[in-house]
């Protein structure tokens, strides 16, 4: 299996938050940047949702929907 070009010179920490930051991104996008909808269809309570996106620094106000 190939790397993704994007993530060939990441350690995997940094992997792993890029592909939950992309995952957290579109979801929000799915559902029109409603974060309760975005949490419950991630299987994640609303906090730690709440949580995930500032440890990420994802402005919700700045993704597009």
């Amino acid at each position: 299996m190939d790397a993704i070009p994007e993530l060939e010179n990441l350690n995997l920490r940094e992997r792993l938050e890029r592909i939950e930051r992309n995952l957290l991104i579109d979801c929000l996008r799915k559902n029109d940047g409603n974060q309760t909808l975005s949490a419950r269809e991630l299987g994640l309570p609303r906090r730690t949702f709440l949580y995930r996106l500032r440890r990420l620094n994802i402005n919700v106000g700045n993704v597009d929907v």
